[in-house]
């Protein structure tokens, strides 16, 4: 019913609807070229301006080494040591991809 979607007004669904029709085709992005949601490309805008930021990174790179002592049960961690959180195998991740890792316990 159009009382659930618009309950303070008295229009008819029908008449409603076709106005949001009308506003969404005159909208300027009605327009616009359409491509699925779980495409795996990029605009070539936004390339380009990833590629600028890749060159300002190696222009700012220094050539300064650093030594660091670290201790090494810090570096490597047995899978006792982490309780059973075990990788999947299987994963496959992606560039933007986002990857949670929730743990029973803090260490």
């Amino acid at each position: 019913r159009s009382s659930d979607l618009w309950p303070d007004e008295d229009e008819n669904g029908a008449e409603k609807v076709q106005e949001i029709v009308t506003w969404l085709k005159g909208h300027p992005v009605s327009n616009l070229s359409r491509s699925s949601c779980d495409l795996q490309i990029l605009d070539a805008a936004i390339v380009e301006m990833i590629e600028e930021e890749i060159e300002k990174c190696k222009q700012r790179k220094s050539n300064k080494k650093v030594r660091v002592t670290v201790k090494p049960h810090l570096l490597f961690r047995s899978l006792e040591q982490h309780r059973g959180v075990i990788p999947d195998r299987d994963a496959e991740y992606r560039l933007f991809d986002r990857v949670v890792n929730v743990r029973d316990r803090k260490s």
